[in-house]
This record gives C-alpha cells, sequence and structure tokens, in this order.
C-alpha cells in the first residue's frame, strides 16, 4: 500500500483538492483509520464507492464540493460515527 510504505498511515489530515480525480479506488484509503480530515473537493468524482470509507472511523470533515457526484449509496457514510461536516 502507497500509504503504509512512505510512513503516513496515522495521518489524521489528506488534502487532494483540485486534483482532476475522476474516481478513488475502493481500498485507497482503508489504511489511513486516523484520518480525520478528507478534502477532495473541486474535483471531478462522480461516484463514492460504498466501501470507500469503511476504516475512516475517526474521520469529521469530508470535503466533496464541487464534484460530479450523482449518486450516493444510502449506506455510504453509515461507518463515519464522527462526521460533523458533509
Amino acid at each position: 500500500n502507497l500509504f503504509g510504505r512512505f510512513g503516513i498511515a496515522f495521518r489524521k489530515e489528506l488534502i487532494l483538492r483540485e486534483n482532476n480525480i475522476l474516481e478513488i479506488e475502493t481500498e485507497s484509503f482503508s489504511i489511513l483509520c486516523a484520518l480525520s480530515y478528507l478534502d477532495l473537493g473541486q474535483n471531478r468524482i462522480k461516484y463514492i464507492n460504498l466501501n470507500l470509507l469503511t476504516n475512516l472511523e475517526n474521520l469529521i470533515h469530508f470535503n466533496l464540493e464541487y464534484n460530479q457526484i450523482q449518486q450516493l449509496n444510502d449506506f455510504t457514510f453509515i461507518n463515519l460515527i464522527k462526521l460533523e461536516y458533509l
């Protein structure tokens, strides 16, 4: 895993805004269990996979503004028990 190899598995903040991201693979954030702030704003993301956020129980702030989200599953955010900002 890319994140584990570079020692950022315990990173609390990840900002990937304005990167022209089209899609995110399901396991992309699985090792980042300490993450509390994730900014994916101003990309071109259309779908959020149901399992993308599975291990992010500490996530408080999740920014998806200015993407092209077309549909969200009812259970996409079910594990985000600390989420305050979406």
